[in-house]
């Protein structure tokens, strides 16, 4: 079974470690998702798109809730969903895959099934 573990701990895991204010200060909470890519051909664009719409989600969940009044909160939660992100990317290490999260952070790539370019 193909799938790529988004959190902390593992070998092919996405480092993701919200920190979180507590009574004592600051405290790390560990959290991870498991995402399945078996059903999906990471050569072809759409499985690709297919594969990057989970992680987006997974990251999402890992990286947990943000207070969108408070700058840190949302600074510390863009920075870890895109660590996530980009971990779980390199992880799968598929080019078509690679080319689709670079389009999407805005980079002009010329995609090409099974391989990326850049424009």
């Amino acid at each position: 079974m193909k799938t790529v573990l988004l959190g902390i701990g593992a070998a092919v895991a996405l480092a993701c470690t919200p920190v979180v204010a507590g009574a004592a200060g600051q405290s790390r909470v560990e959290r991870s998702v498991e995402i399945n890519y078996s059903d999906l051909d990471l050569t072809r664009v759409e499985g690709a798109r297919t594969l990057h719409a989970r992680i987006s989600a997974a990251a999402n969940r890992v990286c947990g809730d943000r207070d969108v009044r408070d700058p840190r909160s949302m600074r510390a939660w863009r920075e870890c969903r895109a660590k996530a992100f980009d971990d779980a990317v390199a992880s799968v290490n598929m080019p078509t895959l690679t080319a689709v999260h670079r389009e999407a952070r805005g980079e002009k790539v010329a995609i090409i099934e099974g391989s990326a370019r850049r424009r």
